[in-house]
């Protein structure tokens, strides 16, 4: 069982804090890494998560399927992270 005291419940000016702050940090990174890293579509999917427009499984992506490359599931990753700071289980803010 989990515990739900340890639960926080985010306020809109948090939520919005973490959108301008990933927002911005968009701003200043290329679309995509020098290795290949999907830059803004992790920062969409987190965004999306916090809006309430998705779930983090969403962008989940079948290890197995033919078309997976590697990192497909990066993306998945923060958007996870995303909705584990919602929780309150994660505290660190999302952006740099």
């Amino acid at each position: 069982m989990e515990n739900f005291q340890s639960m926080k419940t985010r306020t809109q000016k948090e939520i919005d804090r973490q959108i301008d702050g990933l927002l911005k940090m968009k701003e200043t990174l290329p679309e995509h890494s020098f290795f290949g890293d999907k830059n803004w579509e992790k920062i969409h999917a987190q965004v999306a998560v916090l809006q309430g427009k998705a779930k983090a499984n969403d962008y989940y992506q079948d290890e197995h399927a033919e078309e997976y490359e590697d990192g497909d599931n990066d993306v998945w990753s923060d958007a996870e992270r995303a909705e584990l700071w919602l929780k309150g289980e994660e505290n660190d803010d999302l952006f740099e």
